[in-house]
């Protein structure tokens, strides 16, 4: 289950060998429903212009990106970070259309594939 978004074939082995594999609908719901909060946390802290907290919110948002197997919308929330960790506010704020853009194609694919059935 590779799509061009998101790439759930780490989780689903992960899955797998704890012999939990049913719980992946459940996984990718849960992120589908905490994702737009994660996505407004980042987007409330550029439109504050505070670096510390641009950087904890892509740090957070990154992790569940990389677990459910989103691996460009993390290296851009990482890149994110590392701008906000850095104090390159500028380059920040650049960032922030990028991972919006992102953001929306993870959770358009996610919902393509619940549609789908594939799971």
């Amino acid at each position: 289950m590779t799509g061009t978004h998101v790439d759930l074939g780490v989780l689903l082995e992960l899955l797998r060998e704890a012999g939990a594999e049913e719980m992946l609908a459940e996984i990718l719901q849960t992120f589908a429903d905490e994702a737009p909060k994660c996505m407004r946390a980042v987007e409330d802290a550029a439109g504050e212009h505070h670096l510390e907290s641009i950087r904890q919110a892509a740090h957070a948002y990154k992790s569940s990106a990389r677990q459910i197997g989103a691996v460009q919308l993390g290296e851009l929330l990482a890149a994110l970070e590392h701008s906000a960790s850095e104090g390159s506010l500028e380059t920040a704020l650049a960032m922030i259309d990028r991972v919006r853009q992102e953001h929306a194609n993870v959770l358009e694919e996610l919902a393509a594939q619940a549609g789908s059935g594939s799971d």
